[in-house]
């Protein structure tokens, strides 16, 4: 009978965290979830195929101007989208971004340098993804962001599109807005 209870008890207690962690945007699920939409986009995008050096060639996710650990980008190395092994790289500046297919770039960074990073990559085939709400009409191509609790994107087609990328139909009837 004691046991019982306490199995109850342990079950009940695993109901109401995840509880919390559903309501609690800002907390270590969130970031799990904001991964899973970014490798979701990793198998839902398709790159021009001199976008790799090889068939077999890693798609790299690249951040910048941030400490990899604090982001939810190192739960995808390793993992696969679209036959490719997908590999974190951290990247300290932009001379190395003609290495990256996505590009996070976290809201903390400066206007200015955002504001250079949309004009050195404006004809490249590179995901852009960040999570300000505003990063699509700052010349960003995906917006990620938490809306009644629940994390959210925008697209900028029309900016993918130029570049080369192709994005399922699939991924742009789940966005919350499409330009």
């Amino acid at each position: 009978m004691m046991i019982k209870l306490r199995n109850v008890s342990r079950q009940l207690l695993a109901v109401v965290l995840l509880l919390v962690a559903a309501v609690s945007p800002a907390d270590e699920r969130a970031g799990e979830i904001k991964a899973a939409f970014i490798y979701n986009f990793a198998k839902f995008v398709e790159w021009p195929a001199s976008s790799f050096a090889s068939g077999n060639a890693p798609l790299h996710v690249c951040a910048l101007d941030v400490v990899t650990e604090q982001t939810p980008l190192p739960l995808l190395d390793g993992r696969v989208a679209q036959g490719r092994v997908i590999r974190m790289v951290r990247l300290q500046d932009l001379s190395t971004v003609d290495q990256c297919h996505i590009l996070y770039v976290p809201v903390t960074t400066q206007a200015s340098r955002r504001v250079a990073l949309v004009e050195a990559l404006a004809r490249r085939a590179v995901l852009t993804i960040s999570e300000d709400e505003a990063f699509i009409d700052q010349g960003g191509m995906v917006s990620l962001f938490v809306d009644d609790d629940r994390v959210r994107f925008s697209v900028n087609l029309k900016l993918a599109q130029a570049t080369g990328l192709k994005i399922s139909a699939r991924m742009l009837q789940l966005a919350q807005e499409v330009r």
